[in-house]
Formats: C-alpha cells, sequence, structure tokens
C-alpha cells in the first residue's frame, strides 16, 4: 500500500526504518536524512546528553529511580545494545524501552 500512495523509494525508506525499530537497532547509523526525519515523526526525540537525564527531561522515563530499575531488569537498550549504567550520548542513536517504547537521540 505504502509503494502505491507514496512510490517505490518511501517504501524503501519505510521498510528500513521499521527493521531498525523492530529487527536490529544497530543499523540507525545507515539511516540517511529523510529516514532520521521520518523517525522523527514517529517516536519521541531526546537530545545529546547524559542519557538518564535526556529521558527524563522528554518524559520517557518517569524519574531517575524508574531509570535504575530499567537498567538493572535489562530494559534498556541503545542501538540495539542492552547497557547497564548511565552513558553519554552524542551520536544519532535509537533507545529502547522495553519491548516496544522508542525514543530517538538526535
Amino acid at each position: 500500500v505504502t509503494k502505491i500512495v507514496h512510490g517505490e523509494y518511501r517504501d524503501d525508506s519505510v521498510k528500513k526504518v521499521t527493521g531498525v525499530l523492530f529487527d536490529d537497532n544497530s543499523g540507525v547509523n545507515q539511516l540517511n536524512q529523510d529516514e532520521v526525519l521520518l523517525l522523527s515523526n514517529e517516536i519521541p526525540i531526546v537530545t545529546f546528553g547524559l542519557l538518564s537525564d535526556r529521558l527524563l527531561q522528554s518524559e520517557f522515563i518517569a524519574s531517575k529511580s524508574e531509570f535504575r530499575r530499567l537498567l538493572e531488569a535489562g530494559a534498556i537498550s541503545l542501538n540495539g545494545n542492552r547497557i547497564t549504567e548511565d552513558i553519554e550520548v552524542f551520536e544519532i542513536s535509537i533507545v529502547k524501552k522495553g519491548k516496544n517504547s522508542f525514543a530517538i537521540v538526535k
């Protein structure tokens, strides 16, 4: 349906963005500007910096204690890799909380 309505280029972009979210978050660095913009329209945007501060500021998490609990449970990943501590993020990345909550850091 996307190909019929928006064309083959947009269809390829949507497939690539969906793959980044649900298949393998490590491919986020392979997205072009249009695909990052497409993704930014669908999920929350978080600015560069200390991850817990930025997620809290954007209301992606409710508190720093929630962030710590999620880390301990292995429920936070950055570009498909689980993280075990609060880190600084300075490149375009996908943050995943739980199974289906995403944010883009840019």
